[in-house]
């Protein structure tokens, strides 16, 4: 079939079925349908969530857990980086340059005496220093040593080869797809989070979705 006559017996059967359907939500309309007639196996061993949303939560979990091996074993080969958090401090303090102690502790969503400890060891090892906040004496600022720097860049090579891992297959369009799909959800959460810290879910659940769920 002529893939212009294709594509306008697409539309004609998407328009039929969705009114008010816009050019970009037929253009995700297809992509999907396309997908999903694609075999490429079970998630999840066939344990598939019923709701849309938490069938997407899982996936990004249970992704978030297989990325935490190649992560591990990422570390293994690094001097000095004991765990992921490590990495996450310099990497914070190596774009963001000297900050304080605090603020990383707050960034990073860390307890305040672990997030301490840790920065203490990576002071204790020279892969970052402190000083006295001249504009207040209660305060440390952190910054990353050169030797942190060298780290740094060990970490960047090989945490990237945990990424190609991880995506390996995947074509750079559909790369680009998913990022631009949940970047606005990374936007959106980062400039909420730090405001409902230690309350309910059904708190958070309302002040995020604007309803309001009854106690069970």
């Amino acid at each position: 079939m002529n893939k212009t006559v294709e594509l306008v017996n697409e539309w004609a059967r998407f328009e039929e079925k969705f009114k008010e359907g816009t050019i970009e939500e037929f253009c995700r309309h297809y992509l999907i349908s396309q997908r999903e007639k694609k075999e490429i196996g079970q998630n999840f061993k066939g344990v598939i969530p019923p709701q849309v949303d938490a069938y997407l939560a899982k996936l990004l979990g249970i992704i978030s857990s297989y990325m935490k091996v190649y992560i591990d074993s990422a570390i293994e080969e690094i001097p000095d980086i004991k765990r992921a958090e490590d990495f996450y401090v310099l990497n914070t303090l190596g774009n963001l340059g000297e900050s304080r102690k605090t603020d990383i502790i707050n960034t990073h969503f860390l307890e305040l005496s672990s997030g301490i400890d840790l920065m203490n060891r990576l002071v204790k090892v020279k892969l970052i220093q402190e000083r006295t906040d001249p504009e207040d004496k209660r305060s440390r600022l952190m910054s990353v040593t050169d030797k942190g720097q060298r780290a740094l860049m060990k970490c960047y090579e090989k945490f990237s080869r945990m990424a190609e891992i991880i995506f390996w297959g995947m074509s750079i369009d559909d790369k680009k797809l998913c990022i631009q799909l949940l970047r606005g959800v990374e936007i959106k959460h980062g400039t909420i989070i730090h405001g409902l810290r230690g309350k309910s879910l059904n708190e958070i659940h309302a002040l995020v979705t604007g309803v309001k769920m009854q106690r069970k």
